[in-house]
C-alpha cells in the first residue's frame, strides 16, 4: 500500500523543474491497496545529468522500505531511444500504469511490433538456454532448481501478455494468458500451471516432483521455442 497524495509531494520536492512525470506501473497501478502488490515506480525526467542521480539516491533512500525495488528513473529522450531495445517492458507499462504526476508520455508512444516480436523470441530462446545451463549447475540440487524455474515464470508471463497483444486477443489473467498462449502455439500448459501454483503456495514440490516437473517443463518450453515462429507481423 502506498499514499500517492506523499508520493506525488515527494517526487515534486526532489526533482522539481526537472520532473516530466512519474508513474505507478505493474500490479501496483491497479491494486493499490493491496498490501502484497509489487509496487513499481517510473521517474521521467526532462534532462539526465549527474545531479539528478544524487537526487535519485535521496528518492531511494526515503522511499524503499514502500517500495522495495529501485525505482525506474530516467529522462524523456532515453526512454523514447529504447522503445526497440525493452519494447516488452515498456509495452506493458503502456498498457497497465497509472500516473502521478505530468504529463502521459505514453498516451504518445508507440511500439513497433517487429521489435515486439523480436523480444518475444529472444525471451523464450534465451529462457530455455537458460533452463539448461541451470540444470547441469544444480542437477543435485533440488531446490535451486525449482527457484531457477520460478524466477523464469515472469519473464514468460510478460511473453504470454505480449504474444496475446501482437494478435489483438484479451490479456486476463497469468492462467488463462498461458492457456491461450498454449492453444496457439501448440504447447502443453500444464507444467507452467504447475509451476505458477507452486507459486502461489497451492502445492508443495518435494524432491521427486521438482524433477519430474523439470522434465516436462523442460519439454514445453522446447516446443515453445520451435514454435514462436508462428506469430506474424507486418
Amino acid at each position: 500500500m502506498i499514499d500517492i497524495d506523499k508520493l506525488r509531494e515527494s517526487v515534486l520536492s526532489i526533482f522539481q523543474q526537472n520532473l516530466h512525470s512519474t508513474y505507478l506501473y505493474g500490479s501496483a497501478a491497479n491494486k493499490q491497496n493491496d498490501k502484497n502488490a509489487d509496487i513499481n515506480i517510473l521517474i521521467l525526467l526532462k534532462k539526465s545529468n549527474y545531479s539528478q542521480i544524487e537526487n535519485s539516491a535521496k528518492f531511494f533512500k526515503k522511499w524503499k522500505r514502500k517500495i522495495k525495488t529501485t525505482p525506474l528513473i530516467f529522462d524523456v529522450e532515453y526512454l523514447k531511444a529504447s522503445l526497440d531495445i525493452f519494447p516488452i517492458e515498456f509495452n506493458d507499462i503502456k498498457y497497465n500504469h497509472k500516473l502521478i504526476v505530468g504529463k502521459n508520455i505514453f498516451e504518445e508512444i508507440k511500439i513497433d511490433n517487429k521489435n515486439l516480436r523480436l523480444q518475444c523470441e529472444q525471451e523464450i530462446k534465451g529462457n530455455l538456454i537458460h533452463l539448461e545451463s541451470v540444470y547441469m549447475l544444480n542437477y543435485k540440487k533440488y531446490k535451486k532448481l525449482k527457484k531457477a524455474m520460478l524466477e523464469g515464470l515472469s519473464s514468460y508471463a510478460a511473453v504470454f501478455r505480449n504474444i496475446l497483444r501482437l494478435i489483438e486477443q484479451d490479456v486476463k489473467n497469468r492462467e488463462t494468458n498461458i492457456k491461450t498462449a498454449a492453444n496457439i502455439l501448440d504447447f502443453n500448459p500444464d507444467p507452467f500451471l504447475k509451476l505458477y501454483g507452486e507459486k502461489k503456495g497451492e502445492i508443495k514440490l518435494k524432491k521427486k516432483g521438482t524433477y519430474e516437473l523439470y522434465k516436462s517443463f523442460f519439454k514445453e518450453a522446447t516446443k515453445l521455442a520451435n514454435s514462436i515462429d508462428k506469430i506474424k507481423v507486418e
